[in-house]
């Protein structure tokens, strides 16, 4: 069965990084849940026999997906060092 995958929605602690670190840009990667730190009505749905399905506990982001991002920042950056480097050069 093929997983279906959701819209992932920004943690409200990422505005404020941005704010103070200004990045080029940020991802969020859905699908992990440690049920340990589920509190109150998410405990209680987990409970529930439908529940388990519905939030299954551990990780199950797409790997592949965090790989290519990381690729994606590591050649942006190698990008930047060698214009950096040209500069340095040219100067």
């Amino acid at each position: 069965m093929k997983r279906q995958r959701l819209a992932a929605a920004t943690p409200k602690q990422i505005d404020e990084f941005v704010d103070d670190l200004a990045p080029r840009g940020h991802r969020v990667f859905s699908g992990a849940l440690d049920a340990a730190r589920l509190t109150g009505r998410d405990r209680m749905v987990q409970a529930l026999p439908a529940g388990k399905s519905l939030l299954p506990d551990g990780d199950f982001r797409d790997c592949s997906d965090i790989d290519d991002w990381a690729m994606e920042i590591a050649l942006g950056l190698d990008e930047a060092s060698a214009g950096a480097l040209r500069d340095d050069r040219s100067a």
